[in-house]
């Protein structure tokens, strides 16, 4: 048996420690080895370090109700395995591999003094949005490892604003909300995800006005430049500073 395919029976068998119905038991782990990505999701499973996490997984992309689906898994140039998914909604539609799931990613930051990056640290999985900058950090606690002490508490909450600076947008989820809700916890993930917009274009935007303004362009000058080198209509002069925000 492979490790890939083992990795997915334990993943199935702990799901049902809490039950004595071995019935219910052998009839689910049939049907996930079976399941026609089982493979992959055994892959995918391998590279979880503790249950919850495979809990995790099982809930976000592996069930009837998991607001994802694994349509491929690949391994990175370093080594790392990620999933590309499929993004499920309620109403039957279905965007394929339109997110990417990274369990174990090492997040990385831009150090100045030694002008290149080091490592933040490990994070239990990153989503992302195919073809934008959009990152999500999902980290699963633990009650040994997080916020059993003011020291643990303080390390996360240091390391939270560390990926922040990165351009992560970093949710916590307990150990027992993962354990007891699994499917909750993956549609909660889902519609954080689907809120985040990539905000490349406004970084880029608030660039390009701050240029714009250093070269001698009027605050009105710069927002017409900007506007018309991104094909969009000029605003009209009655333009309310709200308005006006939106572009800054």
């Amino acid at each position: 048996m492979s490790n890939a395919i083992r990795s997915l029976g334990v993943a199935v068998a702990e799901e049902f420690l809490d039950t004595a119905d071995a019935t219910r038991l052998s009839d689910r782990m049939l049907g996930w080895l079976g399941h026609p990505k089982a493979r992959e999701m055994g892959e995918l499973l391998d590279r979880c370090e503790s249950p919850i996490e495979r809990r995790f997984v099982l809930g976000l992309c592996c069930g009837v109700e998991s607001p994802f689906s694994i349509n491929e898994v690949r391994q990175a140039t370093d080594g790392s395995v990620f999933a590309l998914l499929d993004r499920k909604f309620e109403d039957g539609e279905v965007l394929e591999c339109s997110n990417s799931l990274h369990p174990q990613e090492s997040a990385l930051e831009w150090d100045d003094e030694k002008e290149d990056e080091v490592e933040i640290g490990r994070v239990d999985f990153v989503l992302r949005k195919r073809g934008t900058s959009v990152r999500l950090a999902v980290e699963l606690d633990g009650h040994e490892w997080h916020e059993k002490t003011k020291e643990q508490s303080q390390r996360d909450k240091s390391r939270d604003r560390r990926l922040t600076r990165s351009l992560y947008t970093v949710v916590r989820f307990t150990g027992s909300e993962t354990h007891i809700d699994p499917i909750g916890v993956a549609n909660e993930v889902a519609q954080i995800l689907d809120s985040l917009t990539d905000d490349r274009e406004m970084n880029e935007s608030r660039l390009a006005l701050e240029v714009l303004k250093e070269l001698g362009a009027s605050r009105e000058e710069a927002h017409a430049l900007l506007r018309k080198a991104r094909g969009l209509p000029l605003l009209p002069a009655s333009t309310s500073d709200e308005q006006e925000a939106v572009e800054e």
